[in-house]
């Protein structure tokens, strides 16, 4: 019986040993598009490949990837019928985000024994202009907010309303997202502009007479919270997942306004005292690197530099310009504002601003220390400027909202009266 098996054992050996093993990999020939050829954002790509194995073809998969080989659009898959298989497909370039630079198509191939090949063509894609889509008008009537989606001729599309009170907002345009920020009872809640559906949201805390959150800022696909219930900053990602969080460190003091520069989360806070400052967060650890004591409320924070930060906001119905040297920990006035209040603040570049005062608009150039009141007879509350295309768009306590072209001497566009209470104005671009 032991030889019977042992025969048996050794039949097995001989026929499976002397099957052939295929070892190898699929092979793959780009015949199109040539190496190098450039698309832009919204082509297709006409890919044409010839696919073999010397065993069967089981699956292809085409699909654009970048620099780091990570896929940044569709992944299409096909079941080949023929060995060699011809590839032909037209592949669209539908991702609008994409940036100009290097892109690589890539066919993955696999064949009856999971044998896989990626080949790679080198490619390089343009990016699309980027191009504002619509102006944002949040607008309370009664205990609702309107949103109102202006294009730039001020042809209207209105949002059904939003029952929640009112703090803040923000636009997300890498991701489409409108964020809007209750006060007392409200909700944050990240909407989708094309569908007015909400994507994620954040419950509120009750905390009357006081507001839940104070401020909300989008900048590199994170959404910076500040909140005033428990004291703390909060960076959310741009689905609505927690990623970091800190308190503001000092006993009774509030996070007022949050941007992220090149080099640190910059945090305004305020007191319950009434007593200001600006807080230096490391964008790794959220540790407080500096902390200043200001003597205003701050309207605005813009990074000019490494080492300096522009700080527009009021005291007692002054307003006030000044700028934060890092290095030092310390502040000075470059240009002294005229009697009368900020209310809102806009960047032009870098050391250049907008300014929304009581006695009209203000240009302020810090490379001369100019300050220049360019329009005299307005009086705007809220501004928003588009760098693409040198357009300010403004609302006035008188009820106008308008459109400048600002190329050369502010010339109107367009002008309409809104009848609701204009709480901000945001620009949405395509990208």
């Amino acid at each position: 019986m032991k030889l019977k098996n042992l025969g048996f054992f050794l039949l097995l050996i001989v026929v499976f040993g002397c099957k052939k093993e295929d070892n190898n990999v699929p092979e793959i020939l780009f015949t199109k598009p040539s190496a190098n050829q450039t698309f832009s954002v919204s082509d297709s790509i006409n890919v044409s490949a010839i696919v073999s194995d010397d065993n069967a073809i089981r699956e292809i998969q085409l699909c654009l990837v970048n620099e780091n080989r990570l896929a940044v659009s569709k992944n299409y898959i096909f079941k080949a019928t023929t060995n060699p298989y011809l590839l032909d497909f037209q592949y669209p370039i539908d991702n609008e985000m994409l940036s100009s630079g290097k892109y690589y198509l890539r066919i993955k191939a696999y064949d009856n024994d999971n044998a896989v090949k990626n080949k790679y063509q080198e490619i390089y894609i343009n990016e699309l202009p980027k191009e504002l889509k619509n102006i944002v008008v949040i607008k309370k009537s009664g205990v609702h907010i309107i949103v109102e989606m202006l294009d730039s001729s001020f042809q209207s599309t209105l949002w059904n309303p939003i029952y929640t009170d009112f703090s803040a907002a923000a636009i997300d345009s890498k991701n489409q997202q409108l964020i809007i920020a209750g006060n007392i009872i409200g909700d944050i809640v990240a909407y989708n502009t094309e569908t007015q559906t909400a994507n994620w949201s954040i419950a509120s805390i009750p905390n009357p007479p006081f507001p839940f959150c104070t401020h909300l800022c989008v900048e590199n696909n994170e959404v910076l919270i500040s909140l005033y219930y428990d004291n703390l900053f909060k960076i959310y990602s741009s689905s609505g997942s927690l990623i970091q969080s800190t308190p503001t460190d000092i006993p009774d003091f509030y996070p007022v306004f949050a941007y992220k520069s090149s080099y640190y989360y910059i945090v305004g806070i305020r007191g319950i005292s009434g007593a200001n400052a600006i807080m230096l967060l490391h964008p790794s650890s959220l540790y407080m690197h500096n902390c200043h004591f200001i003597s205003h409320k701050i309207i605005a924070l813009f990074d000019y530099d490494h080492d300096a930060v522009f700080c527009f906001g009021n005291n007692a119905g002054q307003g006030i310009m000044e700028i934060y040297k890092i290095s030092d920990n310390n502040s000075w006035t470059p240009h002294t504002i005229p009697n009368g209040e900020i209310y809102d603040v806009a960047e032009i570049a870098k050391g250049e601003y907008y300014i929304a005062h009581t006695n009209g608009l203000y240009k302020y150039k810090y490379f001369n220390n100019s300050l220049v009141q360019i329009l005299s007879s307005t009086n705007p509350r809220k501004i928003a400027y588009d760098k693409e295309n040198l357009v300010l768009y403004m609302h006035e306590n008188t009820g106008l909202l308008s459109s400048y072209s600002m190329s050369g001497i502010p010339s109107l566009i367009n002008q309409q009266t809104v009848n609701d209470s204009v709480l901000d104005i945001q620009l949405l671009f395509n990208k």
